[in-house]
């Protein structure tokens, strides 16, 4: 039996001496773990689904559940805590081993949101901020901002701040003082019911009464801010935020918005702004034979609530005032001549010399992977009315010049 663990240990590349923690996404809340000077643990790899942490042997760590408490019962009047790594998923707390999953766990997620009016949200609509809390430097770091219509069941935009010289390389907007994310949290009902009606079943059977035909199009779920803009997996908890679900049409969940954001990511500029959200409504002709008359696409349409994007939108925006704006289409079917000639900008796609990954193969101009534009700025806003007015001249961020952005 010996033999067989250590076979084992090292056929999965690390050693007993180390602490391997995996952050699943359902049914455990991670806390999560800074060095004992305060700074967020990096991950093995935030881009894949299996994400870890390794700590070495004796570490010692803080494992923070804040500004919520960790879920077992002796430690649930307990925020953060420190402790030191033993091997594989067990610690040692106070003198007493814990194992990662079953003792460690918080009650709640670790990145929290709370009710915030924001800049450019209609007062109709909720705004929150979102983040979380450093219990050793005593501050909570804001990574961001977002306005979503809970009558109308769709994400207006959100807004975070990525600094492309930083150490850490990890969206944060603003920092505030400890327990500013224990304050009013929006209630998750409009998660709840977006959810439910995103359901496969009982949607398919929505559509092919709204579309009159048993040929409709796949619906799914997707971010609009996922892992490569959170850049550390620890914060994987923001996925589940309610305004972060968008609706993609097609199998392939629109692969150009993630190389687009690929490339963003890739900028070496201080301190550029995000912006991303959702435009207009799509629609697709019904009938067997796709021929019939316009019909918008909404997940509930007798209520007219939750629509499927026509566009997924992305802005870039620098402190030198250069910005761009992106327009992917959600129309997987189209074709890009149609696309083209109904254009929501003169696209210039092809100025834009820093990127890389979208350009390969033309999968910009693909209309299943998401048919892209790139737009000036002023010329996106006339066109994008759910992007915040900006303040300034701001020209075409169509290359990187390190000295003046």
């Amino acid at each position: 039996m010996l033999m067989w663990t250590l076979f084992v240990g090292l056929a999965i590349g690390y050693t007993n001496a180390d602490c391997v923690l995996s952050l699943p996404r359902f049914q455990f809340f991670a806390p999560l773990i800074f060095t004992v000077d305060g700074e967020l643990l990096p991950t093995d790899n935030f881009e894949e689904n299996a994400r870890s942490i390794t700590i070495p042997s004796n570490q010692d760590v803080i494992l923070s559940c804040a500004p919520n408490y960790f879920k077992t019962p002796r430690l649930n009047s307990t925020k953060w805590l420190t402790a030191k790594c033993k091997s594989g998923n067990i610690f040692e707390v106070d003198g007493v081993e814990k194992s990662w999953t079953l003792d460690l766990g918080c009650e709640v997620r670790s990145v929290e949101e709370v009710l915030k009016s924001i800049s450019g949200c209609p007062n109709e609509a909720t705004s929150v901020e979102f983040g979380y809390e450093n219990p050793v430097k005593r501050k909570s770091q804001v990574i961001g901002e977002a306005c979503y219509s809970e009558n109308n069941g769709r994400t207006i935009f959100v807004h975070t701040k990525f600094d492309g010289n930083s150490s850490e390389r990890s969206a944060v907007l603003e920092t505030e003082g400890v327990n500013y994310l224990a304050q009013n949290h929006p209630d998750s009902l409009y998660k709840i019911n977006f959810l439910l009606a995103s359901r496969m079943d009982e949607l398919n059977n929505r559509l092919e009464k709204l579309l009159s035909t048993k040929k409709v199009p796949f619906l799914a779920t997707r971010h609009l801010i996922d892992l490569p803009i959170l850049q550390n997996g620890q914060l994987y908890s923001a996925l589940k935020l309610g305004w972060n679900y968008v609706i993609s049409n097609g199998f392939d969940y629109l692969p150009n918005y993630d190389l687009l954001i690929k490339d963003i990511m890739g900028l070496s500029i201080k301190n550029f702004d995000l912006y991303l959200g959702t435009h207009s409504i799509l629609s697709l002709l019904n009938g067997e034979r796709g021929d019939g008359i316009k019909t918008y696409l909404y997940l509930h349409p007798d209520e007219q609530k939750y629509p499927v994007p026509e566009y997924l939108w992305i802005v870039v925006t620098t402190e030198s005032e250069k910005a761009v704006g992106f327009l992917i289409s959600n129309n997987i079917d189209a074709e890009e001549a149609d696309l083209i000639k109904n254009a929501p900008c003169q696209s210039k796609c092809a100025q834009l010399s820093w990127m890389s990954n979208l350009f390969e193969n033309d999968s910009y101009k693909k209309p299943k992977n998401g048919f892209v534009f790139c737009c000036e700025l002023n010329e996106f806003m006339k066109k994008v009315t759910e992007m915040p007015s900006l303040e300034g001249q701001y020209s075409l961020l169509d290359r990187i010049s390190y000295r003046n952005i």
